[in-house]
């Protein structure tokens, strides 16, 4: 089998007309509706979901040889892109991409869900806790503040939803609260260049 796995499956974006219908059973079907299928690269948009507040290249790197020794197992997560036809929007996998990228392959094994933005933000956050590079508690704490500011969570709800405790949550937003800009600034700009 090749690595890319592109023979497997012909890409949504080659069929337009059947995306529709793909999106229409994905929509009509409810929120746990998960369809696995190979997309195009280009058709990703990154960074509006991830809690990452920088891309650590040596990562890329080490992920772009095990692809390339091992293939992609886990496919990312996406939603179609509301506005923008044929384009979906990463929620889970952004340093994937970037290694499958780097290789020069064409296309992603991809989960696409079809959810709205609240429940995107907190499946990224979710999803980056469980496995991957660990969020820092800042990476953490200003995702959190993200979610409820945007979309008016209470603490106590987005510590259910997460599966924390309110108090997980209240010291994750302390955090991100009691930073000044500065020290945020410094740890974004720290982040983007850790370990090139």
């Amino acid at each position: 089998m090749r690595k890319d796995d592109s023979s497997l499956f012909k890409p949504i974006g080659e069929r337009s007309n059947d995306r529709m219908k793909r999106e229409a059973l994905i929509y009509n079907s409810g929120f746990n509706k998960v369809e696995t299928i190979q997309l195009l690269l280009d058709q990703l948009e990154l960074g509006r979901f991830t809690p990452r507040k920088g891309i650590n290249q040596r990562y890329v790197d080490e992920l772009a040889e095990s692809l390339e020794n091992e293939s992609q197992f886990k496919p990312i997560i996406v939603r179609p892109h509301p506005r923008k036809e044929e384009i979906y929007e990463v929620i889970d996998g952004e340093h994937r991409v970037r290694a499958l990228r780097k290789l020069g392959r064409t296309y992603v094994r991809t989960e696409i869900r079809a959810i709205n933005d609240e429940d995107a933000d907190l499946l990224a956050l979710r999803v980056n806790q469980m496995h991957g590079r660990r969020l820092d508690a800042l990476e953490e704490g200003l995702h959190i503040q993200k979610i409820i500011e945007m979309h008016c969570v209470s603490q106590e709800v987005l510590g259910e939803r997460l599966g924390r405790s309110q108090q997980w949550v209240s010291q994750r937003l302390k955090l991100a609260r009691d930073s000044c800009d500065e020290l945020i600034e410094a740890f974004t700009t720290r982040a983007r260049v850790r370990l090139r």
